[in-house]
């Protein structure tokens, strides 16, 4: 008490140490979690194809045929069938002649011997390729849908932390290291307070001997 209140000690008061924050390694976290989430998929596959494989096989066979629709060429006998009806609906609006516009074999069909049905440019090949494409396209769109479909149904499987898992690991290190921070500046503000009322003591306490031995010598004369 007496080096803390004046008369002695000179010593000084050191801040203490916090203790250091608690930091996740995301990296090692991150392969554990992929580590996991692989080894409970490989679990939940072995029980289904053991217990339910008819199951199992026709949900992989639906997600790779509507994988095969959506990414691959087009099948033939399709390609076909769009072919077929767009040249017969052109053919029934525009005629089975000639449709091409300028002279010869008329406009719109129905042109006689020689003329060609949907010659190169015609107003009847243009109606069919035109189909065809609205058809490849209403067909893509279906396959994209049912896709989205199956997605929602046999979600996606993803491995490791999602974008939200990250992001609360990384709020967690930056809170823990800012909570070490503030405790470490409170420390040593409160070791400097602490520091400056010491000194502020010790010299009260120099000037009060000095005046007492002033008072005794003029006492003493």
């Amino acid at each position: 008490m007496s080096g803390l209140f004046g008369g002695g000690g000179g010593g000084s008061v050191q801040a203490p140490n916090p203790p250091k924050p608690l930091q996740i390694k995301i990296p090692q976290m991150e392969k554990q979690m992929v580590a996991a989430d692989q080894a409970a998929y490989a679990q939940g596959d072995q029980y289904m194809q053991q217990f339910y494989p008819s199951l199992w096989n026709a949900q992989q066979g639906m997600i790779g045929q509507a994988y095969q629709n959506l990414t691959g060429p087009l099948d033939p006998s399709l390609q076909n069938t769009f072919m077929t009806n767009a040249n017969v609906q052109s053919a029934n609006a525009l005629g089975g002649g000639n449709s091409t516009f300028g002279f010869g074999g008329g406009s719109f069909g129905g042109a006689g011997a020689g003329s060609s049905w949907g010659g190169e440019g015609s107003l009847a090949r243009n109606a069919a390729a035109a189909n065809v494409a609205q058809n490849v396209q209403g067909y893509e769109t279906y396959n994209q849908g049912f896709m989205n479909q199956l997605n929602t149904l046999f979600a996606p499987r993803t491995f490791g932390g999602t974008p939200e898992d990250l992001a609360n690991m990384f709020t967690f290190n930056n809170t823990q290291y800012n909570n070490y921070l503030n405790e470490k500046f409170a420390g040593q503000t409160q070791a400097y307070y602490q520091n400056q009322g010491l000194a502020a003591g010790q010299s009260a306490s120099t000037t009060g001997s000095i005046l007492s031995i002033v008072g005794s010598i003029a006492a003493a004369y």
